[in-house]
C-alpha cells in the first residue's frame, strides 16, 4: 500500500523559495502565483509560506519597507546596519525552511542566489522535497544541484511543478527518493503509549 495515499495534506507546508534582492520584482509575482495554484491545489492558505509575506507580525515589516531600508543601508555604506539587518532577515526565512515540508525554488529571474541557495541547502541536510524552476531550461541549472537533487526535481515552469506535487497528492506517485523526503507529521495519527 503506497503511503502518500494516507497523508494527510492539510499539514503539509510549503515554502516558495527564490532570489528577492536581485530579482525581477522581488520575486512577489511568481510567488503570487505558486500560492493561488497549491491553494487550488489543497495545500491551505496558510501553509503556504512566502518570505515576500513573512507571517510574523512582531519583527517582520512589508517587503517593500524591508527593501528600502536594505537599499538605504547599502547607499550609506553602513555595513554593520546591514549585516544586523540581513541576520534577522535571515533568521526568518530559515525558520520557514525549518517549518516547511516542500520546498518550491524558482531560479527563474535572477544569477544571484546567494540566499537561495542556502535555504537550498538547509533543506537538501533536513531530507525534504526539493523541486526547482528554470524558465531557461535544465540545461541552465548548475550541475552541483543535479547532483544534489537530482534530474527529476528540476523543471522549465511552475506548472510543471504544481502537477509533479499533485501526482505525489493524488495519485500516491513516488519513487524511493519521495518515499524518504515526504516526512509530513500528522498529529491526529500519533499512537499513545500507554
Amino acid at each position: 500500500m503506497n503511503k502518500m495515499k494516507e497523508l494527510d495534506w492539510s499539514h503539509v507546508m510549503v515554502y516558495l523559495c527564490g532570489p528577492m534582492d536581485y530579482a525581477k520584482n522581488l520575486g512577489v509575482k511568481w510567488r503570487n502565483d505558486a500560492h493561488a495554484k497549491l491553494v487550488q491545489l489543497g495545500i491551505k492558505d496558510y501553509n503556504v509560506l512566502n518570505p515576500c509575506n513573512k507571517p510574523l507580525s512582531n519583527i517582520a515589516q512589508p517587503l517593500s519597507e524591508e527593501q528600502k531600508l536594505i537599499n538605504e543601508l547599502r547607499d550609506k555604506e553602513d555595513w554593520e546596519g546591514l549585516a544586523n539587518l540581513m541576520e534577522r532577515i535571515i533568521h526568518v526565512d530559515l525558520r520557514m525552511v525549518d517549518k516547511a515540508d516542500i520546498l518550491i525554488v524558482n531560479l527563474s529571474d535572477s544569477e544571484r542566489t546567494t540566499g537561495t541557495i542556502h535555504e537550498i541547502v538547509v533543506a537538501s541536510l533536513a531530507q525534504k522535497p526539493i523541486y526547482v524552476i528554470d524558465n531557461k531550461g535544465k540545461g541552465h541549472v548548475s550541475g552541483w544541484l543535479f547532483g544534489l537533487l537530482g534530474h527529476d526535481r528540476i523543471f522549465n515552469s511552475l506548472d510543471e511543478v504544481i502537477e509533479e506535487i499533485r501526482k505525489v497528492k493524488e495519485d500516491g506517485v513516488m519513487s524511493k527518493k519521495d518515499e524518504k523526503h515526504y516526512l509530513v507529521f500528522d498529529f491526529n495519527k500519533r499512537e499513545l503509549n500507554e
